[in-house]
């Protein structure tokens, strides 16, 4: 909006995925209720896929940082499946290939087999928000209008929360 990309006051909050851990169906869900127990989960995974922050995904960049904070990152890094992506990074965890996957909840809430044990806790927490616009040099600004208010409708709330995205219209100065 402000460098004129999109006719401004139309950017439009859609909603927030968070950073999650996964498990497979069946097995033992960890506790990663506070940052001391999520690296304590952490450390007694015997493997833990997550995206390859060489390729740029955003949730592996963020996880590695934290796994450096917390200085569990050479542990971790020893039993670590690195991914392409989210998709592969649950793909691991249905497989039984890792015991413990991190990527962000909307790629893992939809997938059969595969369970969310959470988002990580508040205080280590990485969420990646998601917006709409209409760009200024759309031919077509009603259709644009029209998509990001069935986009936002109240009544697409239910399918937005299925898909692990939370809270549309959120701030993002709190984000």
């Amino acid at each position: 909006e402000q460098a004129g990309v999109l006719i401004a006051g139309s950017r439009t909050e859609l909603g927030r995925t968070s950073t999650g851990i996964c498990v497979r169906d069946g097995t033992p869900v960890p506790d990663i209720s506070t940052p001391e127990r999520f690296k304590q989960a952490m450390l007694a995974a015997r493997s833990v896929a997550y995206t390859d922050p060489q390729t740029g995904g955003t949730s592996g960049i963020f996880l590695v940082g934290l796994l450096v904070r917390l200085g569990i990152a050479d542990a971790v890094g020893k039993k670590a499946l690195l991914c392409i992506n989210g998709d592969e990074v649950v793909d691991k965890v249905l497989a039984g290939d890792a015991e413990l996957g991190s990527t962000f909840l909307s790629e893992i809430v939809p997938v059969k087999g595969v369970k969310a044990v959470g988002p990580l806790p508040a205080a280590i927490q990485n969420a990646t928000a998601y917006a709409a616009g209409v760009m200024a040099a759309s031919g077509n600004r009603d259709a644009a209008e029209r998509f990001i208010a069935m986009l936002t409708a109240p009544a697409q709330r239910g399918a937005w929360i299925a898909l692990g995205i939370s809270s549309q219209r959120i701030v993002t100065d709190a984000v």
